[in-house]
Order: C-alpha cells, then structure tokens, then sequence
C-alpha cells in the first residue's frame, strides 16, 4: 500500500494532512467526518512514479 498524502472530503474543503496526523487519527476523523455530514472522503497517496523517486501523486 503506498503512503497517504492526504485525505480529504469530496464534496467540502474538509482535509486531513498526513504529516500532521498517524494513520489511525486520519482514519477515526475521516469516519468521523463522514457520519457526522454523510460526505465521502477519499485519499491521495505517493506512489513511485516513472522515475522512481516517489514524487508521482494518484488522486
């Protein structure tokens, strides 16, 4: 599984930056979150891109 960006709601500015929060709180506030305003949420991940050096951002 490649490292998570972000994550964020699809259809508010709601967002939750991985370099601010372990992945059991982005987990717990993206459910939160969801159930609270019945919004999906998704996440960006890296991933090792055409050159290897895992630049590359998958929405």
């Amino acid at each position: 599984m490649e490292p998570v960006v972000k994550s964020y709601c699809l259809e508010c500015e709601w967002e939750i930056s991985a370099t601010d929060y372990t992945a059991d709180e982005r987990t717990a506030a993206m459910v939160d979150h969801a159930i609270d305003t019945g919004h999906d949420v998704d996440s960006i991940t890296r991933t090792g891109g055409a050159d290897g050096d895992g630049s590359g951002v998958v929405l």
